[in-house]
Order: C-alpha cells, then sequence, then structure tokens
C-alpha cells in the first residue's frame, strides 16, 4: 500500500501525483483519501486501515500539513513503523517550509525546488527500486497575468505557483512583423533592478513571430515573479498575443490568470 499523507488544501499538488500512482500501482493500492475514504466510512478507522497496510509512506511537507492535527498523526504513527522496519517513510517538501526537528536526518524529495515530473519519477523509483519511464503530470506550475496598458502596451506577470522554474526561458508569440514588438524584462515593483542576466530571442513558436528571453541567473519562485512589457513600436495593436515557457525543444502554453 502506498499511503498519501497530506493536507486537503495541498490537493492541487498531491492530486495529479494520486492519479499517476494509481494508472500505475491500482487505485486499490494507493491510499488516498478522495477515494480511499467514501462517505458513511470512519474516517479514522480507514486511515488505520491504510497505515497498517502500508509499505510506503509519503509525507507532503507543507504549510498546510504541519498545522493539521489529522496528518501529524498520520505520519508520527508511520514514521515508529518506519523504526521497526514496517515501512519506507520519505518526506516531500512541497514549499518552503522546514521539516520537523525528528525528521531531519530523512532523506527526502524537494519537490519545492525540482519540477513535479522529476518529483514523480523518484517517487516511482522509490517504490520500483529501478529507473522507469517518467508518467506525465497535469499540474500546471506556471502562469501569466496581463496588465493592459494600451491596444500597444501591456505587462506580463510570470508566476510559479508552488516551485521553482530554474532560469527559465519565455516566449511571447504575436501576429504581428517582429521588428514592430519591443520586448524587454523590466524591474519588479519597488526595485530599481533585477539580479539577472538575460539573452533576447527572437524566432517562431506556434508558427507566430516570437520574442523572449532567457533567464540567466534568476530563478522564477512564488515569491519572485518575472516582470515583462510588450510593446508595439508603431503604437499598433499587438495581435494573438500568446505567453509561452521553453524547455529544450519544447514550448508549453501558459494560461492566463487575471
Amino acid at each position: 500500500m502506498i499511503f498519501l499523507s497530506h493536507n486537503y488544501k495541498d490537493k492541487d499538488v498531491v492530486g495529479p501525483i494520486a492519479v499517476s500512482l494509481a494508472n500505475r500501482y491500482g487505485k486499490e493500492n494507493v491510499f488516498y483519501d478522495s477515494w480511499s475514504i467514501k462517505p458513511g466510512d470512519g474516517i479514522i478507522n480507514e486511515m488505520n486501515n491504510g497505515l497498517e497496510k502500508c509499505k510506503y509512506f509519503f509525507f507532503f511537507i507543507s504549510e498546510n500539513s504541519l498545522k493539521s492535527g489529522m496528518v501529524s498523526l498520520e505520519w508520527q504513527v508511520a514514521l515508529n513503523k518506519s523504526t521497526k522496519g514496517e515501512t519506507k517513510f520519505i518526506p516531500i517538501k512541497v514549499d518552503n517550509s522546514k521539516q520537523p526537528t525528528i525528521l531531519i536526518d530523512k532523506i527526502y524529495i524537494d519537490m519545492y525546488n525540482i519540477e513535479m515530473q522529476q518529483s514523480l519519477q523518484q517517487i516511482i523509483d522509490i517504490i520500483d527500486n529501478t529507473d522507469s519511464d517518467i508518467y506525465n503530470s497535469t499540474y500546471s506550475n506556471v502562469y501569466y497575468e496581463l496588465k493592459i496598458i494600451s491596444k500597444s502596451e501591456v505587462d506580463i506577470i510570470v508566476k510559479a505557483r508552488r516551485f521553482i522554474e530554474h532560469t527559465p526561458t519565455i516566449d511571447v508569440s504575436f501576429s504581428n512583423e517582429l521588428s514592430e514588438i519591443d520586448f524587454k524584462m523590466i524591474a519588479p515593483p519597488n526595485q530599481n533592478s533585477f539580479a539577472s542576466m538575460t539573452v533576447s530571442l527572437s524566432g517562431k513558436v506556434n508558427n507566430f513571430n516570437c520574442r523572449g528571453i532567457k533567464s540567466m541567473s534568476q530563478d522564477l519562485t512564488p515569491e519572485q515573479p518575472l516582470y515583462f512589457k510588450v510593446k508595439n513600436i508603431n503604437q499598433l495593436e499587438i495581435n494573438h498575443l500568446q505567453v509561452w515557457i521553453v524547455n529544450g525543444e519544447k514550448a508549453t502554453l501558459l494560461k492566463v490568470n487575471n
């Protein structure tokens, strides 16, 4: 049994992992409260049954889970079982919260500093005790906000929901002529500059012209978004504006959240 200990406020992160594990190992072998505890079931009783069968206990550490009495009960019971060799206890760091002192010596999966795909792969490798194929995750860590200054000028704020994106490449595509569009990284509010060297890019994405920036030293974090200004130098409308994050040869379209 694979037990996923988490707080309900973190289901946006844990849910996709639970589904991926259920697809691989079978839903009956993954204790995830959304399907393991049904209406009318006794929560404590079902949790106890899951912990008794548990071979792999994954504790998703976050500000939310550390404040939860139920989650605390789960991981303390599982930790006791792990000292007897009855289960494998693996902490997973979801945000920048500190681990409980008693878990300091535990090797953990640092989901906060690596992308979800890599974290999922590490979970699978622990269970299989071998290398295996990477399963796709449906969680979208990066999105952007759009501030319209005028028809010919917009500000774009690219944000990370949960995890760090290391030195990302951000492309903005449009159907205007490439020479019309000025695209630059700007300092965040209340800062005169940003601590990052960047390289301007231009080319094509999704058959549209694009301009972009690869951050050379500044990571994208929940606490530190990236700010861009896009402007049509001819004061004409910017057409078919889209924002992408690029990883190697793969460009992923970001969702706008205004």
